[in-house]
């Protein structure tokens, strides 16, 4: 038997985003009812609640960032069993996705509200640290009295905050998800993200001067973005044992059954065969069955680096497996 959680003011009720109309730091809150999160992305869910009839009054629910906090140390919640650092296209959707298919799992997919907290540029250190905190106790209420686990996969930009995430959850494990750069590359020039196309995501985030890139071309700048993400990687796998660095060509569901080794969860085998089963679709389109075309490699000049790194880290990744043998 599930118990309800106890009643809250704020319970179904989510910080979504800013609100600029204030020369005070206010916040947005979005009413949730009983709307599961589990579509691949958590904007598709914020879409979702807006149409609910408490979202869509002529008046809006605003606060002070205090109330987040204050809320944040009542509110029954869960901690983050798992963080998901990735460099996109490597397949974290999917296993996102799988994550969450359990009712017990609450699966979070690239929230836009952590995002604006950790990109606000008018926010000190420790004001970021605060609100992060908060604002992940909130997404992680315990709504319905079921939930026992919760998994936060990241924007893959994210890997430059690793610091503050460390910082706050210093027992967590942390995933590092990759892929060959060429596959990455091949994938955002069908259809580019967010981070593959300049100025979208502020340059000196990646540590770019804004004036070197202006007139890159996409693909190479995308390239480059890459190479910054290889980087990092390299840098945290040398100082923080408690990651875990998995190669996309490691198959989904090995990659599943790793992080839960990993992280020490516990998957039923009827939860694996129904994540194996849903492993065949395609992440963003959950109808669709997934197939993918990769063309022959043919390496230009400008990414034989990013490659070299990528290569060094699946050197890593298997040094790292002798060790822990």
């Amino acid at each position: 038997m599930y118990s309800k959680p106890d009643t809250h003011p704020l319970l179904n009720w989510i910080p979504y985003r800013f609100d600029n109309s204030s020369e005070k730091l206010s916040i947005r809150w979005l009413y949730t009812e009983n709307i599961s999160f589990t579509d691949p992305f958590f904007d598709e869910t914020t879409l979702k609640c807006l149409a609910l009839a408490n979202n869509s009054r002529i008046y809006t629910t605003i606060s002070n960032a205090a109330l987040l906090t204050e809320a944040a140390k009542e509110i029954e919640h869960l901690e983050p069993d798992v963080f998901i650092f990735h460099v996109s296209r490597c397949g974290s959707t999917l296993i996102s996705q799988l994550l969450g298919l359990n009712e017990a799992h609450i699966s979070l997919a690239e929230v836009p509200f952590f995002d604006d907290i950790l990109r606000n540029q008018q926010l000190s250190a420790p004001q970021k640290e605060e609100l992060l905190s908060a604002a992940i106790k909130l997404m992680g209420q315990k709504r319905n009295g079921q939930e026992k686990s919760l998994f936060i996969k990241l924007d893959s930009w994210h890997i430059f905050f690793y610091e503050i995430f460390r910082k706050l959850y210093p027992e967590t494990p942390f995933v590092l998800l990759f892929r060959s750069p060429f596959e990455v590359l091949q994938s955002h020039i069908k259809q580019p993200g967010m981070q593959a196309v300049q100025h979208v995501i502020e340059p000196e985030l990646f540590g770019f001067e804004p004036e070197h890139i202006s007139a890159m071309p996409m693909d190479q700048y995308t390239g480059l973005v890459l190479e910054r993400y290889f980087q990092v990687y390299q840098d945290i796998i040398e100082k923080d044992p408690n990651v875990l660095l998995l190669n996309y060509h490691d198959g989904i569901m090995n990659i599943i059954r790793e992080t839960a080794l990993f992280a020490n969860l516990t998957f039923e085998e009827n939860e694996l065969e129904e994540m194996e089963k849903r492993s065949s679709f395609h992440s963003k389109f959950p109808d669709q069955p997934f197939s993918e075309k990769m063309p022959a490699p043919q390496i230009p000049s400008w990414l034989q680096t990013t490659m070299n790194l990528f290569e060094e880290l699946k050197k890593q990744q298997k040094d790292l497996e002798i060790a822990k043998d």
